[in-house]
């Protein structure tokens, strides 16, 4: 996200593939729109509905982690996100392979699954390193 001019199309390839990124996109549509979440299956969809400067604006906001972060807290969240990525990507093969399932909607159902457990990680082990 540190190119100064990003297009639609490579928001959207960013945000397809973070999924901390397509929870906080689908929040801020909740809050916002919430009659059209249950349209909203890609994060092309959320980009569309909240405009590229909202979607932006809201990147910017989220926290950033090291690579290999240092604190347990920010390892197993890294973790878990990991692990959304990878469940969201076998759920989209799968789905290019049986008929009658769309890949987007296979992949975010996967991919955010777990997605409650991700800010109840973060708080639980930093209240312990306080």
């Amino acid at each position: 996200m540190r190119k100064t001019s990003l297009s639609f199309e490579g928001l959207a390839a960013i945000a397809e593939q973070d999924p901390a990124i397509c929870l906080h996109m689908l929040l801020r549509i909740k809050e916002r729109h919430p009659a059209s979440l249950e349209q909203i299956n890609t994060a092309a969809g959320c980009i569309s509905l909240l405009g590229m400067e909202e979607v932006v604006k809201l990147v910017k906001q989220l926290p950033v982690l090291h690579s290999s972060p240092k604190k347990r807290s920010e390892r197993n969240y890294m973790t878990l996100l990991h692990t959304a990525v990878l469940a969201g990507r076998l759920a989209s093969q799968w789905a290019k392979i049986k008929p009658g399932l769309n890949q987007h909607q296979e992949q975010w159902s996967a991919m955010l699954a777990s997605a409650p457990l991700w800010p109840w990680h973060l708080q639980q082990v930093s209240a312990s390193q306080i």
